[in-house]
């Protein structure tokens, strides 16, 4: 779902004509950082997010690894 989102926008951003030059993207899948820990040389950093009930893990996992350029090892969900 949402590679398919991004390639459609993708598309339409580089086909574009002169009337829509300011097309842009914007997620409407908010994720809540609630907590945070660093690296360390034993343990690899964690974050815990709050996310939409609809969001399945490797949505979560595209959208950390495409729109903010993080590298993704594990996703675990609970409801």
């Amino acid at each position: 779902m949402f590679s398919a989102t991004l390639t459609r926008f993708t598309k339409q951003l580089l086909t574009s004509s002169s009337s829509r030059p300011n097309l842009q993207w914007m997620p409407t899948l908010p994720l809540i950082l609630l907590h945070a820990t660093n690296a360390t040389t034993t343990s690899p950093a964690t974050a815990i997010f709050r996310i939409q009930p609809q969001m399945t893990k490797h949505e979560v996992q595209e959208y950390l690894t495409k729109i903010y350029n993080l590298p993704v090892v594990h996703v675990r969900t609970q409801n």
